[in-house]
């Protein structure tokens, strides 16, 4: 997304700078430049591929100005979120719905945290745990000594099971840049906000102060962990 006060171009150059740095500055020649383009294309279709057969219906990559510092400064933060529909029986209750998926998540090895949040589109889970990872450096590139990297990840979901349906949808946020938990919180929550289950539900869709309420309340809960 563009930094504040960035113009769209300077963002499409941006943009333009990591692409280039990314494929196009070691390749060398033009038809070099196509082949590692068809690579990297495959790759991506093989991963698309992969994710529908799970379930995702949408991936994005976010790339988050969060502020730093005194003056008007701005650092990038990076996330992952991923959109999908996964199977949940069906009962008439959705209090019991919700109290299923959290009763599983609570129940998961992973030392998370599960919270039940009203949403616009119903009743809905939010679930929020860490994940240590560390692994050891090749020895051969790294001054003939393996040396052992430790980092954290985050993963921030919200479980919304949708009337009607024997679904439930799935926001996953997950994250390495863990000291920006409370901007992805905000961010998580506009987007469950924003949910919206039939035309009658985006019809009732509370406008004004109402609407100002139910997303603070979903922030709020957020906020919680």
């Amino acid at each position: 997304m563009p930094l504040p006060q960035e113009t769209y171009e300077e963002f499409s150059d941006r943009m333009l700078g990591f692409a280039e740095a990314s494929v196009g500055a070691s390749v060398g020649t033009e038809e070099d430049l196509r082949e590692t383009r068809n690579v990297v294309a495959a790759l991506h279709a093989a991963h698309a591929a992969e994710l529908w057969e799970t379930g995702v219906i949408y991936q994005a990559v976010g790339v988050v100005p969060v502020p730093e510092g005194e003056r008007d400064e701005f650092r990038l933060s990076r996330c992952t979120l991923l959109l999908s529909v996964r199977d949940l029986p069906a009962a008439d209750d959705p209090e019991v719905r919700v109290a299923g998926v959290a009763e599983v998540l609570a129940a998961a090895d992973d030392g998370g945290e599960v919270l039940v949040v009203d949403l616009p589109a119903g009743p809905g889970v939010v679930h929020l745990a860490a994940q240590r990872m560390v692994w050891r450096t090749d020895p051969e590139t790294d001054a003939g000594t393996g040396t052992e990297v430790e980092r954290y990840s985050l993963r921030l979901e919200v479980w919304i099971p949708l009337p009607g349906t024997a679904k439930v949808l799935l926001l996953c946020l997950t994250t390495t840049h863990v000291q920006d938990l409370p901007t992805y919180q905000d961010i998580l929550a506009e987007i469950a906000e924003s949910v919206r289950v039939g035309e009658e539900e985006s019809a009732a869709r509370p406008a004004g102060p109402e609407a100002e309420l139910a997303a603070s309340t979903t922030r709020s809960s957020l906020d919680a962990f």
